[in-house]
């Protein structure tokens, strides 16, 4: 009975443990994601704001065409322009949130990783370190 007792006293202590673990590969692997997502987004924006200065240099009666699926839809130079600073504006929005997001799991991660150590330390304690 006693040895009972320790082994369900020893595996509610380890839960915690585990279940911190658990939390800090969860939140790693979504700041992994989150990392990729901002640097897509930032190569987007780039080539956006190039594509923009390009076209800033062409005459106002030079053709353009914007892509709609599989084909070229020929559109007025100030459409283009103004369909691209709208693509650019959202893009620089979409960067902000995953910014903030990003901010927001690194705050969760730490506070995690806090955790495991004091719950570390309070195991070494308890057991005689």
């Amino acid at each position: 009975r006693y040895w009972r007792k320790m082994s369900s006293a020893r595996e509610e202590e380890e839960d915690p443990q585990l279940e911190l673990q658990r939390k800090k590969v969860i939140l790693g692997k979504q700041l992994i994601n989150l990392q990729g997502q901002l640097q897509m987004k930032e190569r987007v924006k780039r080539s956006t704001e190039l594509t923009i200065a390009e076209i800033k240099m062409l005459p106002e009666k030079t053709r353009t065409y914007r892509t709609v699926g599989r084909m070229f839809l020929a559109t007025p130079l100030p459409e283009v322009k103004d369909g691209l600073n709208k693509f650019l504006d959202d893009t620089a929005t979409e960067i902000t949130q995953l910014e903030a997001r990003k901010k927001y799991l690194e705050k969760q991660a730490k506070s995690v990783m806090d955790e495991i150590k004091q719950s570390e330390s309070t195991s070494a304690i308890s057991t005689g370190g």
